[in-house]
């Protein structure tokens, strides 16, 4: 084991702090996020597995996974 795990920092964008650090699965290889257009939601593309992680956004909590066929 590497000891790096895969997560996503939170960042307070009024004050440019670190709220919280969000763990996920090891070897997910978050590569990019986008919000819905109301912000309630955040997806995550992982790259390394092939699907989109949600989160709540208000919350910080993952609330499924998307499958995607990115070919890697």
């Amino acid at each position: 084991e590497s000891g790096l795990k895969d997560s996503l920092t939170v960042i307070d964008t009024s004050t440019d702090k670190v709220m919280k650090l969000i763990d996920l699965k090891e070897g997910t290889g978050p590569k990019s996020i986008v919000f819905s257009p109301d912000g309630r939601k955040a997806y995550v593309v992982c790259g390394v597995l092939d699907d989109a992680i949600v989160l709540n956004a208000q919350k910080h909590k993952m609330t499924g996974e998307i499958k995607l066929d990115l070919g890697g």
